[in-house]
C-alpha cells in the first residue's frame, strides 16, 4: 500500500505481488484535529495478480475552506483482504 499526496488529493495504490487474483475492502475517513468527521467511505476491489492499481482518489477541496483546514486534516484507511486479513 502507497499514499501519493499533492495539495489538493491523497491517492490510496496498492500492488498485488501474488499468483492469483485478490479482493480487498477500503475504508477511509477524514478527520480535523477535533475529531470532526469530514469524509468517509468504503469500498471493495479486485486487484488481478501482478498489478499495481489506484484504489481511492480523495479530493480535498470540499473539506480545504482556508489555511487551518489545510493544516489540520489527518486520513486514516484501513485495507482488509475479502478473510478479514490485512
Amino acid at each position: 500500500m502507497r499514499i501519493v499526496e499533492d495539495s489538493i488529493k491523497r491517492e490510496l495504490w496498492v500492488a498485488n505481488d501474488l499468483q492469483k487474483s485478490c479482493e480487498v475492502h477500503v475504508g477511509w475517513k477524514i478527520l480535523n484535529s477535533d475529531g470532526k468527521e469530514f469524509l468517509k467511505g468504503v469500498c471493495i476491489y479486485k486487484i488481478l495478480q501482478w498489478i499495481s492499481l489506484k484504489l481511492n482518489s480523495v479530493h480535498l477541496m470540499s473539506i480545504i475552506k482556508d489555511q487551518i483546514h489545510k493544516q489540520n486534516n489527518i486520513i486514516f484507511y484501513k485495507v482488509f483482504l475479502r478473510d478479514n486479513t490485512t
